[in-house]
């Protein structure tokens, strides 16, 4: 549309328009856009609600892969380990894990249990390593919310 605007082609519409029905069009079009995708999202998630069943996985080890790059690109070490025990992420890895394996053994897969039953154990052991207690964890969110509060 602007190409034609610029060169005064195409329909009248365009071709005659000024500077300001042309950006009136260009907002139309991206609002109707928007509307649009939102619209196709919600018809799309009614027709396949499963969709995104597993794929959050890929967007989080895409976000721990950018972390890695932070880390080698010479980011905090406190501040990122501050971060990973505050996220909780440990723990909801293991309890994903858990749910999985109660899934499994409700299909009577016993060894696909047990393999998911020693990676929780094994997580447990890591976030004991790395992680804080329930008590350490809620002061560190309340310090954390003290110094956003304070700038």
């Amino acid at each position: 549309m602007a190409i034609l605007w610029i060169s005064h082609t195409g329909p009248a519409w365009i071709a005659t328009a000024d500077d300001w029905t042309i950006v009136t069009y260009s907002i139309g079009i991206a609002a109707a856009r928007v509307v649009l995708d939102v619209i196709a999202e919600g018809l799309i998630d009614l027709v396949d609600p499963d969709r995104w069943d597993g794929g959050i996985a890929y967007a989080i080890a895409e976000g721990l892969r950018q972390l890695r790059t932070d880390i080698t690109m010479g980011a905090d070490p406190d501040e990122v380990l501050d971060s990973l025990r505050t996220s909780d992420l440990v723990p909801e890895l293991l309890e994903i894990l858990r749910a999985l394996s109660t899934q499994y053994g409700a299909r009577g897969d016993e060894d696909e249990k047990q393999r998911l039953l020693a990676a929780v154990l094994h997580l447990r052991h890591a976030d004991q390593n790395i992680g804080y207690g329930p008590d350490q964890v809620a002061a560190l969110h309340a310090a954390t919310a003290d110094e956003t509060s304070l700038r």
